[in-house]
């Protein structure tokens, strides 16, 4: 069964998406249903490791394509250094981040306990001024 081009469930330019990798490529075509169908109309994205700058860069870019959502991205803040942060923003062409949740090093647990305790009160933030 072929789609139109008109039909709904048809995401906005996805030939722009086919130099993407195929799993992020995608991830980005759900994305743009999502958003089609959705009532969002704000994102939290939330990027700390490497993996996860390389996945946010590509959706950005598509969330960026659609005006009516506001994104605020949240940088974890476990790499801290140039090396380990700021190249990734630099060169996947990320803008910087709203939110720094400024968590450091530490054990895994330890980590992941301070971006809990952190996250909270910026997604409460966040909810409130929805």
């Amino acid at each position: 069964m072929s789609r139109s081009p008109s039909s709904p469930f048809a995401p906005p330019k996805a030939a722009s998406l086919l130099s993407l990798y195929p799993a992020t490529r995608k991830l980005c075509l759900s994305l743009s249903l999502v958003l089609q169908l959705s009532n969002m109309h704000h994102l939290a994205c939330v990027v700390g490791a490497r993996p996860n700058f390389m996945k946010m860069a590509p959706l950005l870019r598509e969330i960026g394509k659609h005006p009516e959502f506001e994104v605020t991205l949240i940088h974890t803040g476990q790499h801290y250094d140039a090396a380990l942060s700021d190249i990734f923003f630099e060169q996947l062409q990320i803008r910087r981040p709203d939110v720094s949740l400024d968590v450091g090093s530490g054990t895994q647990a330890v980590q992941t306990a301070r971006i809990l305790e952190r996250i909270e009160p910026v997604l409460q933030s966040l909810r409130q001024t929805l």
